[in-house]
């Protein structure tokens, strides 16, 4: 994924700076009718008055909180772990101290994220008279 989105944006970079050497070619005033035109269909193209799929009817139902977590939940990362010290040949590793660095930073952002329920115990939690 990190790949695919490394070369549509560098891509795209690399079309911005063809389009950028092409147009300061064509002089100011040509230069300007042709923003002024991208602008104008970029505009046109945008659908500024939503559809009446994408408005309520009023007549739904509320999501349910197991919809919810349905339609939010995410992977739960696991803090980055530093491996042996060695290879498998004995050999020192190098980069240990990024690596442990990495391990650092990691262990900040997710060894103590609150696991989110499963779909289990949010039924579980609905259907009884707890709170």
């Amino acid at each position: 994924m990190w790949t695919t989105c490394l070369v549509f944006f560098q891509s795209v970079l690399l079309a911005g700076y063809a389009y950028a050497d092409l147009t300061t070619r064509l002089g100011a005033r040509r230069q300007a009718l042709l923003h002024v035109a991208l602008l104008a269909v970029s505009l046109a193209c945008l659908p500024i008055i939503a559809s009446s799929g994408w408005k309520p009817r009023g007549d739904e139902e509320p999501i349910s909180e197991v919809r919810k977590w349905e339609l939010t939940q995410h992977l739960v990362r696991e803090p980055y772990q530093v491996g042996p010290v060695t290879d498998a040949n004995g050999v020192p590793r190098r980069k240990l101290m990024f690596a442990k660095a990495r391990a650092r930073v990691s262990r900040f952002y997710f060894e103590d994220r609150v696991v989110p329920p499963t779909p289990a115990e949010v039924r579980e939690l609905e259907s009884s008279d707890h709170h």
